[in-house]
């Protein structure tokens, strides 16, 4: 994503935005007016410059974002919970984290993240149906430092050993 010619900055990326299988989640947009969803029809793609969007199977996409810009990613919601990662960082590292990791709102709603060349908002919702974001919904993690590279949660195994009829378990 970044040139030779240009010093590393972070990035925003959005991970697990919902993905209708053949068709994009919504729309990125960036303050030229430029937009992901074609004009005239849902189905073609538009081009945004410093937008990279990565299918992650038939129904969630990663989207990557130019740090220098800002955009709008929206989509709208669907009947399943869908989850959201977002991540501020450089590729290699992650330095600020938010998740939505069961997001579950009405459906056929618009739902709107701001992306600026520093940082993103709170994500928000249409709450009543209007087509206005209205409603701030919050993250479920919200985290910065070493511990926004934690992305996979603990892993829990036991075992149970049976020993003269009584049943042991260990962690």
């Amino acid at each position: 994503m970044h040139s030779a010619t240009r010093r590393p900055r972070s990035f925003p990326s959005a991970r697990s935005i919902p993905s209708p299988a053949r068709r994009r989640a919504g729309a990125v947009t960036d303050g030229e007016g430029n937009s992901t969803v074609g004009p005239q029809d849902p189905f073609v793609e538009g081009i945004v410059p410093g937008v990279q969007i990565y299918p992650l199977g038939e129904t969630a996409q990663e989207v990557v974002l130019d740090p220098a810009q800002a955009y709008t990613v929206t989509f709208s919601s669907g009947e399943l919970p869908v989850a959201v990662e977002l991540r501020l960082g450089t590729g290699y590292t992650t330095v600020h984290a938010i998740r939505y990791p069961d997001l579950s709102l009405p459906t056929s709603r618009t739902v709107s993240l701001r992306f600026s060349d520093t940082d993103f908002e709170t994500m928000q919702y249409d709450s009543d149906g209007d087509g206005a974001v209205d409603t701030v919904i919050t993250p479920t993690v919200s985290i910065s430092g070493a511990q926004a590279q934690d992305a996979e949660g603990p892993e829990i195994a036991w075992e149970t050993t049976a020993v003269g009829g009584r049943r042991y378990r260990s962690a």
